[in-house]
């Protein structure tokens, strides 16, 4: 970090920055943990592209800020504390924990999302567009979820990868020819429910009994279940952490065997983008299982 970017960061901090330690980057911005004077710890986010610059596309980081005063205000979510945000630059309060979810912190985890799924609204998406992996996702509003689904996610991050060389245009082609096939495996939930949009081990902060923080937020309203099988992506749950779930959201047979396959094409297919193809095997394998007979 520069002496005259440290200095603008001083600027809006209760204490002047002691010590800088570079983190690791996060897509196009860059992340640095501060230890002030007074010893309080802060999280500096920072996008070049838009900071201190006379641009006008959307940034990432003001939504990112958007989104974690949204939580903290309609939630009980353990989110960090906005200190300051502006184009390409947040400041935020340092939750402590690491990302090992394990059997005597899951049932925490388990809590937190049945509160956060309880948050309800009319339509599927949010009143704003939202970042995932670095890649912008369309929230705008749809009263099917089914629809917004196949379409604001599935197809349209399947045409992005298509459109950066990492999905091959026959495999696009063969996922439109299947989309009613797609969606008939799907159902209308009861009710729209928020999610935190982007949930893996690596924006989840654990303690050794508690779950301490989520970070890098990606909201919308959605169906439920997706964030279960988004999660589920990254790693099997465990038994502990469905039975608790399930006792104030059960889960039918055909979650586990229908509609979790097919959500879990949408975590694959960011995958082969940011991979640059590299899970591209894995996502036509798990399309062909769920449209072959």
């Amino acid at each position: 970090m520069n002496k005259t970017i440290q200095q603008q960061i001083n600027n809006h901090l209760v204490s002047p920055i002691a010590s800088i330690s570079a983190l690791k980057a996060d897509h196009h911005a860059k992340v640095y943990h501060l230890t002030l004077h007074n010893q309080s710890l802060v999280i500096a986010k920072i996008d070049p592209r838009f900071f201190k610059q006379a641009i006008t596309s959307p940034c990432p980081i003001v939504n990112e800020a958007t989104m974690l005063r949204y939580l903290a205000k309609t939630t009980t979510l353990p989110v960090p504390t906005v200190l300051h945000a502006e184009r390409g630059l947040i400041l935020m309060t340092c939750l402590a924990g690491d990302h090992r979810i394990t059997l005597k912190n899951d049932a925490d985890l388990a809590k937190y999302l049945i509160m956060l799924h309880q948050h309800t609204h009319p339509d599927y998406g949010f009143d704003m567009d939202t970042v995932i992996g670095g890649l912008w996702q369309d929230n705008r509003p749809q009263t099917s979820w089914v629809d917004f689904f196949i379409h604001a996610r599935l197809m349209a991050m399947a045409q992005k990868a298509t459109a950066e060389k990492q999905l091959p245009i026959k495999t696009l082609a063969c996922l439109e020819k299947n989309l009613a096939l797609i969606a008939s495996k799907l159902k209308e939930p009861a009710q729209p429910s928020l999610i935190h949009g982007d949930l893996w081990p690596g924006n989840i902060l654990c303690g050794p009994n508690t779950i301490t923080g989520f970070i890098d937020p990606a909201l919308y309203y959605a169906d439920r279940e997706f964030e279960l099988a988004y999660l589920a992506y990254f790693g099997p749950l465990s038994e502990n952490f469905w039975q608790l779930y399930q006792q104030e959201h059960p889960l039918d047979d055909d979650f586990f065997n229908r509609r979790l396959p097919v959500y879990q094409l949408y975590p694959l297919l960011v995958s082969v983008i940011l991979l640059q193809g590299q899970y591209l095997p894995l996502f036509q394998q798990a399309l062909n299982a769920i449209i072959e007979p």
